[in-house]
């Protein structure tokens, strides 16, 4: 018989602050506005910008957790001199491939915008019939019938040396990346009395954890509430699940 063991699925906290501002109150004045104001547009932009620090995070860690399993990475900089690196229908195919048999759980591609154009004019190079001029009349590539969500997310790039600039696809399954807050965003706001006119300053306090399906971040190495950069590191994320089937999805590097 064979003996169980047992391990964790380990996601990361991620305490992060909303950098303060401040603003005269004679400012707001001088438009026929007060301090409301001010809260009202600290509040949007902040909702804005900490929506965005969950997807670039989860990105980053997606692309970290993945690249660090070389079965499930397709690299197109490793084909033959001469050969297209940038994104191609069958760059997306071999990318699916490295998946196996599992391949159709995969149910959406993460891209940057550069990428999914690079795709749009390879099917109207390519001339398939019905692709291209579906290609040139909807904008749409044809990606395996799975939607494609497209960021300028700097975690989808990443420039080697002085120009070689490389760009990450993710292909991934349901759950691939849960962000869950973790505590109520804290905003507060003061009075600076000791400037030459009265200013309003607020900042707040939000914290999230980031769950990645298969595997568990590595406090050792990656440290607790690490930086941006360090979820983006691969060595900080190890496979829990010993099957890569179970783990986010695929990663495909082209230029």
């Amino acid at each position: 018989a064979l003996k169980i063991t047992q391990d964790e699925f380990v996601g990361v906290k991620l305490s992060r602050k909303i950098d303060p501002v401040r603003s005269t109150l004679d400012a707001f004045k001088k438009v026929g506005a007060d301090s409301a104001t001010f809260s009202l547009n600290f509040g949007r932009q902040s909702a804005v910008g900490v929506l965005q620090d969950y997807v670039d995070t989860a990105i980053a860690g997606l692309v970290a957790s993945i690249r660090g399993q070389s079965t499930l990475v397709y690299d197109a900089d490793d084909l033959p001199s001469g050969s297209t690196l940038t994104m191609t229908h069958t760059h997306l195919a071999n990318g699916l491939a490295n998946f196996g048999d599992a391949s159709s759980r995969v149910i959406a591609w993460v891209m940057h915008s550069k990428v999914f154009w690079d795709l749009i004019k390879q099917a109207i190079v390519d001339k398939i019939d019905g692709i291209a001029s579906m290609a040139i009349a909807q904008a749409s590539p044809g990606t395996f019938n799975r939607p494609v969500i497209i960021t300028d997310s700097a975690n989808l790039k990443e420039t080697s040396g002085s120009t070689e600039v490389n760009y990450f696809t993710l292909g991934l399954v349901e759950e691939a990346a849960i962000v869950d807050q973790s505590e109520d965003e804290q905003i507060e706001s003061d009075l600076d009395l000791t400037t030459e006119n009265i200013e309003m300053i607020i900042k707040g306090d939000y914290a999230y954890n980031l769950a990645l399906k298969g595997m568990k971040w590595d406090t050792t190495n990656g440290g607790a509430n690490p930086t941006a950069a360090a979820v983006g590191t691969p060595t900080n994320w190890d496979a829990a699940a010993t099957d890569k089937r179970s783990m986010p999805g695929v990663l495909i590097i082209s230029s």
